[in-house]
């Protein structure tokens, strides 16, 4: 003899971890999209704090030491997305520069938005 009281049981504790499973996807792709708005309002910061001709804001470059920080990446993760041509770079001597702008275009390139799942 089946026992109901079993099956209706475990298809509840099915539903319930199913559902907490979404619900820390939502909550992971909220906090990636948060991330990645904070990145482009400090790199919008840092371009607006300096002179609003917008040829100067272009050009402007920050160093190695301040991109790793910025993106929150190693020394050698960084050295990765240059031999690979993954971010445009300037180097004299020992000195790494980048551009602002091809930060931005980094970011705006690899940027995925969230497809919520609609439910019913």
């Amino acid at each position: 003899m089946t026992d109901y009281k079993l099956i209706l049981e475990k298809f509840v504790d099915d539903f319930r971890k199913e559902f907490d499973r979404k619900l820390l996807y939502e909550e992971k792709i909220d906090k990636l999209n948060g991330q990645h708005e904070v990145l482009i309002r400090k790199l919008d910061d840092l371009m607006s704090g300096f002179n609003s001709d917008k040829e100067k804001c272009n050009s402007f470059f920050i160093d190695n030491s301040q991109f790793m920080k910025l993106m929150n990446i190693s020394r050698r993760t960084a050295q990765q997305w240059r031999d690979n041509n993954v971010i445009s770079y300037s180097q004299i001597g020992n000195k790494i520069f980048y551009q602002i702008p091809d930060i931005k275009h980094l970011l705006q390139q690899n940027y995925v938005r969230a497809r919520k799942e609609v439910t019913k």
